[in-house]
């Protein structure tokens, strides 16, 4: 087991569905904080509220711009 003791650490844990609420996200997060991934993959309007739900707590966040859903043009 001694082997699989760090790959939370390795991993970007996501939730990027188009139809995802502010509701979800937020239990989606209070739900992964406590694996410790890498890195929480949320969508920009929901960092504010996340970072504020984990005060205290060890969490890292990312957030993208144009991806996945491409409202960026190429």
């Amino acid at each position: 087991m001694k082997l699989y003791s760090s790959l939370e650490k390795c991993i970007d844990n996501t939730l990027l569905k188009q139809t995802a609420t502010l509701p979800e996200i937020i239990s989606f997060v209070e739900k992964s904080v406590p694996y410790g991934f890498r890195s929480l993959v949320i969508p920009p309007f929901a960092l504010g509220k996340a970072i504020s739900r984990v005060e205290g707590r060890s969490c890292h966040f990312s957030a993208v711009v144009g991806f996945p859903l491409g409202y960026i043009p190429t």
